[in-house]
């Protein structure tokens, strides 16, 4: 997954570490798109298609946080709240 250790390093439990890494997904998809920044590791500039393929990745990344955030929130309502790792 993309970066943000620090972020997600400083969560309570996983709820805030799927939303901590959700948050920098999607700052990471703004300086993408609206700025064109390239992000590390890449060396080079990237051009339009390549952008948009770090876009998608990035986007199927926040897709499958969203799916595992909500998986979380049904088992935690199931439980009663007790499921807290």
């Amino acid at each position: 997954m993309a970066g943000g250790a620090g972020a997600v390093g400083q969560c309570q439990d996983d709820l805030d570490r799927l939303n901590a890494s959700e948050r920098v997904l999607e700052l990471e998809v703004a300086l993408i798109e609206q700025h064109k920044l390239t992000l590390p590791p890449a060396t080079y500039p990237w051009d339009r298609g390549d952008r948009r393929q770090e876009v998608r990745r990035r986007t199927g990344y926040m897709d499958g946080l969203r799916v595992a955030r909500n998986r979380l929130k049904l088992r935690r309502f199931l439980t009663f709240g007790l499921w807290r790792n």
